[in-house]
This record gives C-alpha cells, structure tokens and sequence, in this order.
C-alpha cells in the first residue's frame, strides 16, 4: 500500500469528474483490508513464540533422540559386564527392535492410568464410565497383538548382530549386546498384572520376590504400592455384591429378556475380553521370540520355554530358574467359570 501513494496522490490530483471519490474510496476499502489480513497474519502466519507448536508440544526432538541403543560394555565371555555405551550408530533393525519396545512401554502407561481410573469408578458406582475406560483399554490391546510380532520380521542373523556381538583379539573373545536389559525387567507390564488381580497368587508374588539366579531384581516400589492397593477383580465383585446379588451368573439373562444389571454385564465382557487380548499378548510373545531365537534363552536368561509355561501351554524343562511352575492365572477366572455354567443351563 505504501508504494501505491504516490500514484493514487497523483490520481486523486487529475482534474476528472468523480476520479477523486473512487480513490478515496478505494483508500478505505485498502485499509479496511489491511487491518483484516495483518489479523488473519497474526492468527495464522506468525505464531506467537510463547505457544508450543506441534513438534514442541510432543518434544518431537526429544522423542526421536531416545532410540540410541546403548549396550554393555565390552566383557570377557561368560563374564557379566561392569557398564555400558553407545554406540555412534544405530542400525534399521535395531532402531525398529527399540522403537517397537518402547511403544510398548508408553501404552503400558496409558494402560495403566486408564486402569487407575476404572477402579475407583466402579467403586464410586459409576459402572457405564468403568466400562467405557476399560473397553478403550482392550482397544490398545488389540493394537498391541499385532505389535509384537515385528520384531520377528527381522532373520536371526540380523537379530544377532546387535544382540551378541562378538570380537575377537589377540586370542581373547569379548562380547557386547543387550543382555542384561530383558523385557523381564518391565515393570510397567508387572504393574498391570498386579492390579488385574495376580497380586494374591503365591506362584507370582514369588517370582516377584526374584532369585540369585537371576542378574536382575523384579520387585520395584511401584509394584510394592500396587500390592497393597485393591485390585480390578476385587473392585469388579464388590460391586456385584453391592446390587445384591449372590451369584455371578445372576447378572446375565437370555437376549429376550430384559436385563436390570445390563451395565455390569457389559462391563463383565469387556474384563474378558482384556483377559482374552491378555492371553493372545503371551502367546504372540512366545511365537515372536521363537521365530527370533528359536529354543535360545532371552536376554534376560529366560527363554520361549518359560514365557510359554506362563501361558500354560507347556511346561519348562530346561535352564529352570524358579521351581514353582510359572502359570499366571487369568486376572477374571470367576467371570470365566461362569461362562461354563450358563452353557451348561
């Protein structure tokens, strides 16, 4: 606009019959404009640099920094590393392979806090808002199935090739790789087990309690303030107690009939339903880590045989490190034994 003053000044100056109105005009009508774009600018065009954009908001920088792979430090063989380090590079499968875990980790947060929610809802009577924040728990699960089954997309060789490294010098063989970082160690997944209801099972609260066996220790003070709080199977009975109702099949009724404790029944199969995605989740694991490193044990010194015992499919019998037999119980088997005695009606 400024470069077009002296041109419009001239304008206005030519002795022509209405020429001085239409740039007059033409003014007001500019400026009005202007005054309308410079705020559509500043809304639009320039950001004020006090308000996060979209990378900031979700430290994007941060974020993609965090898959650096660190490993122990180069040991003897049979010897357990003093420390770790960094490698300068990270290689595709590696970042994959890290990447996939911590995804994992961050809805294992996003799990757990819907989780804390649902309790003390469900306690409070709220059984529709119990619900709804389950079922979007056992949406997550459904998209965590799937998920483990990348890193088996990768040959074992690639596998090796940041898991154990090896090198040899002068006669002298020493390795890096992963080990003792173990998936073992997720205390977040610990987490969720306890608060679904493995908290009271002797065969667990034992594993928790870890053995000298073991280069790594279970039990955080995390899992510990879990075990001292009301689990989701507990909170789940309690409210059917609370309706009155003695038995659990006394929620269900046939499709024709109208059902006045509808709200927990529904609730009542979307905790079978987390229980099922729960069980697809271990034995996805298991098939992941055979495909990996087939009969080998993990970087944690537990292998496929024990991750499959937990599922109750098998039952270890090599490199045991705890005597017990390592079954984790369904989180809702009450709700799973009546399904059998509906169908036998």
């Amino acid at each position: 606009m400024a470069a077009l003053q002296p041109g419009l000044a001239r304008l206005a100056a030519v002795a022509f019959p209405g020429l001085a109105d239409a740039v007059a005009e033409y003014r007001a009508r500019w400026a009005a404009f202007a005054k309308r774009y410079r705020a559509f600018a500043r809304a639009t065009l320039v950001r004020d640099t006090q308000a996060p954009r979209f990378a900031e908001w979700l430290r994007l920088p941060d974020l993609l920094d965090l898959q650096q792979a660190v490993k122990s430090a180069w040991t003897a063989v049979d010897a357990m590393p003093a420390g770790h380090w960094q490698p300068p590079r990270i290689s595709p499968d590696e970042l994959m392979f890290v990447i996939v875990h911590q995804c994992f980790e961050v809805w294992f947060k996003v799990m757990l806090a819907l989780i804390d929610r649902a309790g003390p809802a469900l306690a409070a009577g709220d059984v529709a808002a119990a619900g709804a924040l389950v079922r979007r728990v056992v949406l997550i699960q459904r998209l965590l199935v799937p998920q483990i089954q990348i890193p088996a997309t990768m040959l074992p060789l690639d596998f090796m090739r940041f898991r154990d490294q090896r090198l040899t010098t002068n006669g002298v063989t020493t390795w890096t790789g992963l080990t003792p970082a173990s998936g073992t160690e997720s205390y977040q997944f610990r987490e969720i087990e306890i608060v679904c209801g493995l908290r009271d099972d002797p065969v667990f609260q034992k594993y928790l309690a870890g053995s000298d066996l073991l280069p790594i220790r279970l039990l955080t003070p995390g899992q510990q303030q879990r075990l001292t709080e009301p689990t989701l199977p507990e909170v789940f009975m309690a409210a059917v107690q609370q309706r009155g109702l003695d038995r659990l099949e006394r929620l269900f009724t046939p499709a024709s009939v109208p059902n006045p404790h509808l709200d927990l029944a529904v609730l009542a199969d979307h905790l079978l339903d987390f229980d099922q995605f729960f069980r697809f989740w271990r034995l996805g694991h298991v098939s992941m880590v055979e495909r990996m490193i087939g009969a080998r044990s993990g970087t944690g010194f537990l292998g496929p045989e024990y991750l499959a015992e937990t599922t109750g499919a098998t039952i270890q019998a090599h490199n045991r490190i705890f005597e017990e037999r390592q079954v984790r119980p369904r989180f809702f088997e009450a709700l799973w034994e009546v399904r059998a005695k509906l169908s036998a009606l």
